[in-house]
């Protein structure tokens, strides 16, 4: 499984973002994302890479061929990439089957003060 991990979409309330700040964050939910698959056996890596979805997949796309991309969003009302269609633009701008896998939101318990809730587009090689 290879993950990409755009820029995070939505910056502190209490100040603008730096581009390091952004990929700070970017990173810490990479690995957090990394670290839940391998813990259920899945061998994945990944990378960070452009905070626009469409471009992040592109970038990875360019680069190792695959048969399916899998995109988790938040549920319908709060998630930013329904509101614009993402899993439908994914699918007619890369010609690869696209599966759109809703998540629940973390509960603010679980979230350290520096995560912003993000989904992460991931592709798979099919056997």
């Amino acid at each position: 499984m290879r993950v990409p991990s755009p820029g995070p979409a939505t910056p502190p309330r209490n100040h603008p973002w730096t581009e390091g700040e952004a990929r700070e964050v970017a990173r810490d939910r990479l690995e957090n994302a990394l670290g839940r698959s391998r813990a259920l056996g899945v061998e994945a890596d990944g990378e960070v890479g452009d905070a626009s979805p469409i471009l992040a997949i592109e970038d990875v796309l360019r680069r190792e061929a695959f048969d399916e991309i899998i995109l988790s969003t938040l549920p319908p009302g709060l998630s930013r990439w329904l509101k614009v269609d993402l899993p439908h633009r994914v699918g007619a701008a890369f010609g690869l089957p696209v599966t759109h896998v809703v998540s629940k939101p973390e509960s603010a318990t679980a979230r350290t003060s520096r995560s912003l809730w993000y989904r992460i587009p991931r592709f798979f090689r099919l056997p």
